[in-house]
């Protein structure tokens, strides 16, 4: 697994919604903590040999990253 600290405008609940409608799996930090902490790390599983598939699923989740990050900005 890799543990993935974003920026803080990168809200990573949203980012799962996004990432999941793309077909990208991955873990907001936010449940890992009761206290709702981590409200901007992500949580993503690497045990997968590697394949051009994943390169495009971490480009297409850098794109949902902007995304997220500008929407918040524009609330």
């Amino acid at each position: 697994m890799l543990w993935v600290e974003l920026p803080s405008a990168v809200d990573a609940l949203k980012l799962y919604r996004a990432a999941s409608a793309n077909n990208i799996s991955l873990l907001p930090g936010s449940i890992f903590s009761p206290s709702g902490r981590y409200r901007h790390h992500v949580r993503i599983n690497c045990g997968h040999r590697w394949s051009d598939a994943h390169d495009r699923a971490l480009v297409t989740l850098g794109r949902l990253c902007e995304n997220v990050a500008h929407s918040r900005k524009t609330q």
